[in-house]
């Protein structure tokens, strides 16, 4: 464990990552206690105002307070990333997991099911959902956990094949062992890394179609506020007021570049031909 922090200590992609996720993170708790403004308050007489000492990241067209919707929409972006990640991940393995471990039948037709699932683009596919179901916070959650499971799928069905026939899983199956304990104790942890490197990708990839489907009119709908839909409401005066698309796009490439830096970072540190 020691050792694992020294390498981390003294990655860059880690270390630079990690501060970007941690600058995010203090936002999207300033913004969960207590805006500056009430990012929803319309005052027409301050409307596209520049930058200053009241209004930090200026203005828009309604004369809502930037800095504050910012901070409101960090929660919604890392919140639809971090659940849709959470649940995909959960389905994903599991069903990596049955799979791998199952006849070649059954594992033949999971794996035909999500080979279809991976050939529709991610946001098309997530498109699709959402005209099926309706847009909306948990209809978006959905969507990006639907897309994501075959990555999931596929590294755990992956690993499980290469891991269940070395000796010591045969060992544990002849003697008798639970199904469950073999995959908690033999199973997990040797699958653990690229699950975790995988993980932090995806964060970055939820993130970047939740803020797509927003500019489309398909994610979070207002008046709860998005990265997306600011990006799409500013652009009608980015030349005039170019503030609102910056400090959003300052904020969306921040936090997508810090998961993927984060994410070759533990790759780095978990590869174990680095040990």
């Amino acid at each position: 464990m020691r050792q694992t922090w020294s390498k981390a200590l003294t990655n860059p992609y880690f270390v630079i990552g990690s501060v970007m996720i941690a600058l995010l993170l203090i936002l999207m708790a300033w913004g969960m206690a207590g805006p500056p403004h009430d990012p929803n308050f319309i005052d027409m007489s301050q409307s596209s105002q520049p930058p200053g000492p009241q209004h930090w990241f200026g203005t828009d067209t309604l004369g809502r307070d930037v800095f504050s919707r910012v901070l409101a929409a960090a929660k919604n972006a890392f919140g639809t990333g971090l659940l849709s990640t959470v649940i995909s991940l959960f389905l994903g393995c599991l069903l990596g997991l049955i799979s791998g471990f199952s006849r070649p039948a059954a594992d033949a037709l999971l794996t035909r099911m999500m080979d279809v699932m991976r050939c529709i683009p991610n946001l098309l596919f997530a498109m699709m959902l959402i005209a099926l179901f309706g847009a909306g916070f948990f209809n978006t959650v959905a969507a990006i956990c639907f897309i994501n499971i075959p990555n999931f799928y596929r590294i755990t069905r992956g690993s499980v094949l290469q891991i269940k026939s070395r000796e010591y899983v045969t060992w544990a199956r002849l003697a008798g062992i639970p199904f469950w304990r073999t995959v908690l104790t033999h199973i997990l942890p040797n699958i653990l890394s690229p699950i975790i490197v995988m993980t932090s990708m995806t964060m970055a990839q939820a993130v970047l179609t939740e803020t797509s489907l927003s500019y489309l009119g398909l994610g979070i709908q207002p008046p709860d506020p998005s990265w997306g839909q600011m990006l799409a409401d500013a652009q009608r005066n980015i030349l005039t007021a170019p503030w609102e698309a910056l400090s959003v796009g300052v904020c969306i490439s921040l936090l997508v570049l810090g998961f993927n830096l984060l994410g070759d970072g533990l790759r780095d540190i978990l590869d174990v031909r680095n040990v």
